[in-house]
């Protein structure tokens, strides 16, 4: 058994209330309003995810009004962790301008504010 293999049989060992939670929370109010969160949103999809379906993503991105969602093509569950980095740079461009956005007295003077739209982007391979 590989390394792939065991990491499997001890979530295995965990039992199903992990997955019956988030299959759930799917299909049920969470008792949070997301139309009222204010800041910028990442939102990463791997294409390939047999747990996270990718309605469910494009169903947070409808209720974020400032998210961003990146769908990757070749990416699962947890290979889409591979997009960590590019999501740091994305963190590191829109967190002066949504300080900017917000009045946020530690934004930067020359930040060239725009607003972060919902977007949606098919491939994002090649942040």
């Amino acid at each position: 058994m590989g390394g792939d293999g065991r990491r499997r049989g001890c979530a295995e060992l965990a039992g199903p209330d992990g997955q019956v939670d988030d299959d759930v929370a799917l299909v049920s109010p969470w008792g949070a309003d997301l139309a009222v969160v204010e800041v910028p949103v990442l939102l990463v999809q791997g294409e390939q995810d047999r747990i996270a379906p990718r309605s469910h993503a494009e169903q947070l991105a409808r209720g974020l009004p400032q998210s961003e969602l990146w769908f990757r093509p070749d990416d699962g569950h947890i290979s889409v962790l591979d997009a960590c980095a590019d999501a740091v740079d994305w963190l590191v461009r829109v967190a002066p301008e949504a300080q900017a956005d917000t009045g946020s007295p530690s934004a930067s003077s020359d930040s060239g504010s725009s607003h972060i739209g919902n977007r949606t982007s098919t491939s994002r391979n090649d942040v």
